[in-house]
C-alpha cells in the first residue's frame, strides 16, 4: 500500500473580520421536522463492500420508472466520489453530510446526525423528489451506524433496505442483524455478486 496522505494544519480559515468559518454556518437551509418522503436504505459489511454501487443501482432503476430521486449519503468523511457516481447516475439531488454541515460525522451525536439527514430530506422533498436512497457509510458494527440502524426516527421512513457485502458469511451475519433490528431486507448486493456460488450460499440462507 502506498503510505496515508499527511496533513500539517497551519491555520483556520477565516471571514473577513478575522472570525473562523465552521462548515455548518453553510448547511442546507431547511428544518430538520420528520420529513414526508419514503427512503431506501443502502447499507453494508464495511467500507469497500459495494454500498455506492447499490445505491447507484437503485437510483438508475427508479428514473428509469419515471420517479424523482434523491441520492443521500448521511455519514462518513467529505469527499466527491460517491456523490460524483449518483449524480452521473440521473440523481435529480445529490446531497452529503457535508451539506448538512458535518465535515466527518465521526463521534458527532446521532441526534444531530439525524437531524442533518431530515434536513437533506426535506431539502430534496421541496425540490420535487418521490424517493431518496440513502447510504449509511461503513459497516453495520461501526459506532454511528449500529446506533442509526436502531433510531426509531429514521427507520420508521424507511420501505426497507439493501445489503452489501463481500461474501455469503457476512451477507448471512448482516441479513440477521438488519432482521433483528426491525428492517425489511428487499436485496442483498455487493462485492458477493462476482461469485455465483457465494450468491446460491447467501439465497439459500436468507431466502
Amino acid at each position: 500500500m502506498l503510505p496515508p496522505t499527511q496533513i500539517t494544519p497551519i491555520g483556520l480559515v477565516g471571514d473577513a473580520i478575522g472570525k473562523r468559518i465552521n462548515l455548518v454556518q453553510f448547511r442546507v437551509d431547511a428544518p430538520d421536522k420528520t420529513p414526508d418522503m419514503p427512503v431506501v436504505l443502502s447499507l453494508g459489511t464495511s467500507m469497500n463492500a459495494g454500498k455506492t454501487l447499490t445505491s447507484t443501482s437503485l437510483v438508475r432503476g427508479f428514473k428509469r420508472l419515471g420517479l424523482r430521486v434523491a441520492a443521500l449519503k448521511i455519514t462518513g468523511t467529505g469527499a466527491g466520489g460517491d456523490m460524483w457516481i449518483v449524480r452521473d447516475a440521473g440523481a435529480d439531488v445529490a446531497l452529503d453530510f457535508t451539506d448538512a454541515g458535518f465535515a466527518s460525522t465521526y463521534l458527532a451525536p446521532i441526534d444531530e446526525i439525524v437531524k442533518g439527514a431530515f434536513r437533506l430530506i426535506n431539502v430534496a422533498a421541496e425540490a420535487g423528489c418521490q424517493v431518496a436512497v440513502i447510504e449509511i457509510a461503513d459497516g453495520l458494527q461501526q459506532r454511528e451506524t449500529a446506533q442509526l440502524i436502531r433510531n426509531e426516527a429514521l427507520c420508521s421512513l424507511s420501505l426497507g433496505c439493501t445489503f452489501a457485502a463481500y461474501d455469503a458469511m457476512g451477507a448471512i451475519c448482516g441479513y440477521h442483524e438488519l432482521v433483528k433490528a426491525g428492517h425489511k431486507v428487499l436485496g442483498i448486493s455487493g462485492r458477493l455478486g462476482m461469485s455465483p456460488l457465494a450468491v446460491r450460499e447467501a439465497e439459500a440462507a436468507t431466502g
